[in-house]
């Protein structure tokens, strides 16, 4: 028997990649099979599996899959090699007192980030090691501070309609 490689792209969001979760993918020939993801995968990453089903029952020729990993775009985070970077919007009171923000992290978890006061636009904050791995290497996660001025104004118009409100004196 003779071996064969065929290849697939294996299209993975951010959180995949990073979370280790299971995906289901259907191979060349048809079948469905449940794959478990190791954590950490990078974008170009070759993964070989053995094929299922292949070989002496069904008198095809076995072989194996060689998977390569594409990661989507994510509308948050961009993939820079290991490095993940990303936009972080603030108004000009949270950038000028402090603030902490806590949002979903590349990989789907919960993430707290403490903006430190006085922060200006184009402020960068980084968390070393947060990024992909590749081998011993591991790039960081990367935040470059916007300050949105309409965000201001958002705030403003909260405030001021609680505190606009009429009261009723009985």
């Amino acid at each position: 028997m003779t071996q064969e490689a065929r290849y697939k792209k294996l299209p993975l969001t951010l959180e995949q990649a990073l979370s280790g979760k299971s995906i289901k993918i259907q191979l060349p020939g048809g079948s469905k099979i449940k794959l478990n993801l190791k954590k950490g995968l990078y974008d170009g990453q070759l993964l070989r599996l053995k094929e299922p089903c292949s070989g002496q029952a069904s008198g095809r020729q076995s072989g194996e899959l060689i998977l390569q990993v594409s990661l989507l775009d994510h509308p948050f985070y961009q993939i820079d090699q290991l490095n993940i970077k990303a936009e972080l919007p603030l108004s000009p009171a949270e950038a000028y007192s402090g603030c902490v923000r806590t949002f979903a992290g590349p990989d789907g978890k919960s993430l707290r980030l403490e903006i430190p006061p006085r922060t200006k636009d184009g402020d960068f904050l980084r968390i070393e090691q947060g990024g992909l791995k590749k081998g011993s290497e591991r790039g960081d996660l990367e935040f470059t501070i916007r300050i949105d001025e309409n965000m201001a104004l958002i705030e403003y118009m909260a405030v001021s309609s609680v505190w606009n409100q009429p009261t009723q004196i009985n």
